[in-house]
């Protein structure tokens, strides 16, 4: 009798040990829900927002790469908007979007899902065009203009759509809430997370190591070539767009990648609420890829970094004109004149 006493205490002080470490575990989540999506939404939209003004500069609107770029900073505030929000609004008040009505359920997931899946081939396109421009740069010109990088992208998200199509049958309200319709068990559960895992991460990490490789390997071998033997400079238009990519493809692959395996292993798992701090952690760390590339940017290209420094030089001046008399600035736009003609 005393034995089963001492076995059930035990068994007692476990269970209220794990329902603890579980309650602090889903209140650091839901902190980390309300406290950190607004600083990744916060950073992303100003960074994309000034990523899209930047690109379409002058100088860089006729990169058919600056295309590419800027259809990512437009599909990367669609992710914060469609996914982190909907956390954060779930989190604060207790309310998911989805569950307002039938279209909300099955058109949310299509809308965030297609976004993250054309984010991921758009930057397997330019790591193809950026690996073509190094090795064939006079056919890359005919071939990879901004026409023919608007229909890919226009074929991409058609195929894309047809691919997340199934969340207008696989989804929907039961009891009030939006949920997988049971009928479609098995493939949400062992074939939709795959999809999900290939499109995400497996296909683009596959293509990126090669392209990236080949990239390196080939402007070790220029450059090599350049500075050794023909003693001219490097090709700074190649060597910066090709800086950005590499840059994008490592954060992309390093942010994304475990969220990706993730859901897999969620997956199979028939309680993961143990493990929603992992979860909210890996996730919000998933999101960070859609609010950074500004940063990389400005990191690690400079002809990028030219046009925002000329963008906020323009700006300064003119706040500056819109503050003086109307003489003064007259006076002071002749000068520039004068000294722009004596440059």
């Amino acid at each position: 009798m005393e034995q089963n006493d001492t076995d059930e205490a035990n068994y007692t002080a476990t269970t209220e040990g794990l329902h603890r470490e579980q309650l602090e575990s889903s209140f650091a989540a839901k902190n980390m829900w309300i406290y950190g999506s607004p600083v990744v939404i916060t950073v992303g939209t100003m960074g994309n927002l000034l990523s899209v003004v930047v690109m379409l500069r002058q100088n860089l609107r006729k990169y058919t790469t600056s295309l590419y770029l800027l259809v990512l900073a437009v599909v990367d505030t669609v992710v914060l908007y469609a996914g982190l929000l909907r956390h954060w609004i779930r989190e604060l008040f207790g309310t998911d979007i989805r569950d307002g009505s039938i279209a909300a359920c099955r058109i949310h997931p299509f809308v965030l899902y297609l976004a993250i899946h054309v984010e991921a081939c758009i930057i397997v396109c330019v790591g193809i065009e950026r690996m073509v421009a190094v090795f064939f740069p006079h056919k890359a010109k005919r071939i990879f203009t901004r026409r023919f990088a608007a229909c890919q992208m226009a074929i991409i998200g058609a195929i894309l759509s047809g691919v997340n199509s199934h969340y207008y049958w696989t989804f929907t309200l039961i009891n009030g809430r939006c949920h997988r319709d049971p009928r479609y068990e098995y493939f949400m559960r062992n074939v939709r997370p795959w999809i999900h895992f290939c499109l995400t991460s497996l296909m683009p990490f596959l293509v990126m190591l090669v392209t990236n490789s080949a990239i390196a390997a080939k402007l070790i071998h220029t450059n090599h070539v350049r500075n050794v033997k023909l003693n001219v400079r490097k090709d700074e238009k190649l060597t910066s767009m090709t800086v950005i990519l590499l840059s994008i493809s490592v954060i992309f692959l390093l942010t994304t990648g475990p969220m990706a395996v993730l859901s897999i292993v969620f997956a199979l798992i028939d309680d993961p609420v143990p493990y929603r701090l992992v979860w909210s952690s890996l996730n919000l760390l998933f999101y960070t890829n859609y609010s950074v590339n500004f940063s990389l940017y400005c990191v690690s290209a400079p002809r990028f970094r030219r046009e925002l420094f000329e963008i906020c030089r323009r700006n300064s001046v003119d706040a500056r004109h819109a503050r003086m008399p109307a003489q003064n600035v007259h006076d002071e736009r002749d000068s520039e004149v004068e000294v722009n003609t004596r440059l």
